[in-house]
């Protein structure tokens, strides 16, 4: 038995760049339950944070993810089998009027899970949209946050900081272990945020174009080649920030 929603799902990933469920569900922090109710046409079955979760990961507007899915779980299974039910031609004038009576019975009882859908669909919709004003409201939040959390771990530095710089401008023999001493907390803070040096400054290393830059020496350096470090590079989680700067 064919998943209604698996082609469109999958469509989508490829889109956003997603290779399989697996990873959407890792992207997104929604349960492989839930996508699979997503693929058996269940959208509208779904919670609010877990619609928009999944629309999130897929790039996609919340009305864009609802014209996705929604079609699927809308269709009136049972009605078509009802209307073709006559297989003889022939006795089409003696029970002409059996198949009028029970489309026409059939009807009303389709219609009310129709509109019970369709209300449904109404309300979450409102709630979507409640909720997208509740996200954009967070966002200044959230820098709070991130900025309290910053300052926490530099504390420490803030404290100390001032005088430390202080003397040194005051005294040419101020020790300059004391100033990298401080420097500390700032390394802790990058660690926290994922952020890691490319090399150490003095060291040889083997060239990498892709995270060296050639500043000084000779040009025509193959990679592996020995080079220095001038200036330590960086790189945040796998995104390169800046390039270490080497010599030949």
């Amino acid at each position: 038995m064919s998943i209604p929603n698996t082609a469109q799902l999958q469509t989508l990933m490829t889109q956003a760049n997603i290779v399989d469920e697996r990873e959407l569900a890792s992207r997104s922090g929604v349960s492989g339950w839930q996508i699979s109710r997503l693929q058996q046409g269940l959208v509208h079955t779904l919670p609010v944070t877990i619609v928009v979760k999944l629309a999130q990961s897929l790039q996609l507007s919340v009305d864009d993810f609802l014209a996705a899915f929604l079609p699927q779980s809308l269709a009136p299974m049972e009605f078509t089998p009802l209307v073709a039910a006559n297989p003889e031609p022939e006795l089409e004038p003696e029970i002409k009027p059996e198949p009028k009576t029970i489309v026409e019975e059939k009807e009303p009882e389709l219609a009310p899970e129709t509109q019970v859908d369709e209300a449904a669909i109404a309300n979450l919709k409102a709630e979507y949209q409640r909720l997208e004003e509740q996200l954009a409201n967070q966002s200044e939040i959230l820098q709070e946050q991130w900025q309290a959390e910053a300052l926490n771990i530099l504390e420490a530095w803030l404290l100390q900081w001032s005088a430390a710089a202080s003397a040194a401008q005051k005294n040419q023999d101020f020790p300059a272990k004391t100033l990298v001493a401080l420097t500390q907390p700032l390394n802790q803070l990058l660690e926290s945020w994922d952020v890691h040096p490319i090399g150490n400054v003095g060291e040889y290393v083997g060239y990498e174009p892709q995270l060296h830059q050639l500043v000084k020496g000779g040009f025509n350096t193959q990679p592996g080649d020995l080079v220095q470090v001038q200036n330590a590079g960086y790189q945040w989680g796998d995104r390169l920030l800046h390039r270490a700067k080497v010599i030949a």
